[in-house]
């Protein structure tokens, strides 16, 4: 999954859901995003990403960083790509 992601595999689908963001389109960003498949890798599931679901934590603690203003992202990935406990850093273009 990780290897999709960096790949750009998703990427048309992932600009499709920003452009309707943008646009405000919502609630039609939301049913695309469904369309997805989910990633979460602190966590494995017997089925999709519900608690009830839950079988097990993976160990693995997952950041993930919505809405932050650009230079604060950045900030943050600078302090976090020098953690030694890193597996993956994934930052897409902007």
């Amino acid at each position: 999954m990780a290897n999709d992601i960096a790949s750009g595999k998703y990427k048309a689908e992932v600009e499709e859901i920003r452009a309707l963001l943008e646009q405000g389109k919502t609630e039609e960003a939301a049913n695309k995003k469904k369309q997805l498949l989910a990633f979460t890798p602190s966590a494995v599931f017997s089925e999709k990403s519900k608690c009830h679901s839950l079988k097990c934590n993976s160990g693995f603690v997952h950041l993930d960083f919505d809405k932050l203003p650009p230079e604060q992202l950045d900030a943050a990935f600078k302090v976090i790509a020098k953690s030694i406990h890193l597996l993956m850093l994934y930052q897409p273009k902007r």
